[in-house]
């Protein structure tokens, strides 16, 4: 029999279905007695998660956090991972770079100042790439500086995000659109409301499969933008969003991460009967401003909101509490079949739905136990689809494949009707009572 965990937290691979959410944690995060304010974050080449602040740079694990680099009264205004290390913007007009060895001033100008950096990104060739908010993007090559303006095309000169694309092109968001950009720093096409997109106001970029940009915008959420071939292509992702600015965007194949201004992180799947899923409560953060937004190589999602909370969200392990009106915080039994179906118990229930729990599909229920008296406390199917259900107080009932329930007491010369776990293996089923184990074969 596949593994029984008794639990209310159903480990799944997709996000849909209503009063869905990941599993979330917040870590808090301290230098000696400080507690910085954490404003971005981003992963260096080995994995490694980093967060700027208003005390200086830090490299954490959530229960380790070192400071890397201490700018107060200066603070960080965007970080970034590159092939030689961590790339920090600092809003005294420094550009440092940062490795396990310490940190070295790349560049710096008293105009990033009055103009501070939102957004750092590594272009083709290593050319690194500022995002100024008043005097456009500037490009750092061999110490040299370019500047990309309104005067070489740029439609705007605050930018508020970058994105790095797998042609060696990059995306700038601005007040005005979104810039398409060579790796020399030639625009080579705006995409704006004149040219279909929902709001000018972009504040957010992220990159998904086959070349597809998903933008935040200020006004009218998350659109796309799908290059290739021709004019650059643009789709709504929710017509008729109501969840104010969208600060930070992560896309992955089938679900889209959306941090916003004042609703904390909405999970999106991109599936056909995908939906918006909000947080359901303060501590999963719903009324939190999400500045940054981060995934690691093992999936999970990390967030912060400008205090010293780092948050961690799981997408695979996802909190279910109720579905289709069933109240599923008192589960006393679960398991699953070879055809990919959750079983599980709640008293004298028993129901089954498919693993992912998608809009389209139902729960199955039966009524096993006849009175209240006793409950079932163990579940197995076995591989010719028969489900087995183990009470305290009334022995086992199996559900076959047709529906029909049946009362089956176990062989034995020790045993009762207190059946405290089922397997099976082949055409093999054994019970455990509080007499001994009995077999069904």
């Amino acid at each position: 029999m596949r593994s029984l965990v008794v639990g209310i937290a159903f480990v799944l691979t997709t996000i849909a279905g209503h009063a869905q959410y990941p599993f979330t944690h917040g870590f808090d995060v301290s230098i000696a007695t400080q507690h910085p304010g954490l404003t971005c974050l981003a992963r260096d080449p080995q994995g490694r998660i980093w967060a700027g602040s208003d005390l200086g740079l830090i490299r954490t694990d959530a229960i380790r956090h070192d400071l890397m680099l201490r700018t107060a009264p200066g603070t960080i205004t965007a970080i970034a991972g590159g092939p030689d290390g961590m790339l920090a913007a600092i809003s005294t007009g420094h550009i440092v770079r940062c490795s396990d060895a310490g940190c070295d001033t790349i560049f710096s100008d008293t105009s990033l100042v009055r103009a501070p950096v939102r957004a750092l990104a590594v272009g083709p060739g290593g050319t690194v790439w500022l995002g100024t908010y008043g005097l456009g993007a500037w490009l750092l090559r061999d110490d040299v500086i370019q500047r990309l303006d309104e005067g070489r095309g740029l439609n705007d000169g605050h930018v508020n995000a970058l994105l790095a694309l797998d042609n060696g092109d990059m995306a700038v968001a601005t007040d005005q659109g979104v810039a398409l950009c060579d790796g020399e720093g030639n625009v080579l096409s705006v995409v704006n409301e004149s040219a279909g997109a929902p709001d000018n106001l972009v504040l957010s970029l992220a990159r998904a499969d086959h070349g597809l940009i998903w933008v935040g915008t200020h006004r009218k959420g998350v659109f796309s933008i799908e290059t290739g071939n021709g004019s650059p292509r643009i789709a709504p992702l929710d017509s008729s969003w109501e969840h104010g600015p969208v600060t930070s965007l992560l896309a992955g194949s089938d679900m889209i991460w959306i941090g916003t201004l004042r609703q904390g992180v909405i999970a999106h799947t991109l599936q056909q009967t995908g939906g918006s899923y909000i947080a359901p409560s303060a501590l999963s953060g719903s009324d939190r401003s999400v500045l940054s937004l981060l995934r690691t190589s093992e999936g999970s999602v990390w967030w912060c909101d400008g205090s010293a909370t780092l948050v961690r969200m799981d997408p695979d392990l996802l909190i279910v509490p109720r579905h289709e009106g069933h109240d599923l915080r008192r589960i006393t039994a679960l398991t699953c079949d070879p055809a990919g179906r959750i079983w599980f118990a709640s008293g004298t229930t028993v129901f089954s739905h498919v693993a992912n729990f998608v809009d389209r599909e139902r729960l199955s229920q039966m009524q096993i136990i006849p009175d209240t008296n006793s409950q079932i406390v163990s579940l197995c199917v076995d591989e010719r689809g028969v489900a087995w259900a183990g009470t305290f107080g009334r022995g086992v009932y199996r559900i076959l494949p047709n529906g029909t329930v049946e009362h089956h007491t176990p062989s034995g010369s020790a045993i009762n009707e207190n059946v405290l776990a089922i397997r099976s293996r082949g055409n093999h089923v054994w019970f455990a009572t509080l007499d001994g184990v009995g077999e069904f074969e």
